[in-house]
């Protein structure tokens, strides 16, 4: 089956989105009606090393210039591509593991 943008009545199929772009556009959604007090804290250029889903929220451990460090949250809003650690960490499959399995049980 060959999907086309016109027959599904919309301009495109997708786009292609700089990480850059998409980050400043959910921080600013996440934003919108947000007392200053619970302001999102943003975290660049870390490591993730583990999530533990504690029901109401989230612990997230993570490695940021050699330091092992914390954050609990009720939010995360992950831009983390197409490798994703937080999908692997909480078990989410991704449309590439799903395909992988479906050709690997075509035996």
């Amino acid at each position: 089956t060959r999907l086309r943008a016109r027959d599904e009545g919309v301009s495109a199929l997708g786009y292609v989105v700089s990480n850059e772009r998409l980050t400043a556009d959910c921080l600013a959604a996440v934003q919108v009606d947000t007392p200053a007090d619970m302001a999102p804290d943003m975290i660049y250029g870390a490591e993730l090393s583990g999530i533990d889903d504690l029901g109401e929220s989230l612990t997230v451990r993570f490695r940021r210039d050699g330091v092992e460090q914390r954050a609990d949250c009720r939010l995360l809003l992950a831009i983390d591509g197409i490798g994703s650690r937080v999908r692997e960490l909480l078990g989410i499959a991704s449309i590439r593991d799903l395909l992988w399995a479906m050709v690997e049980g075509m035996d």
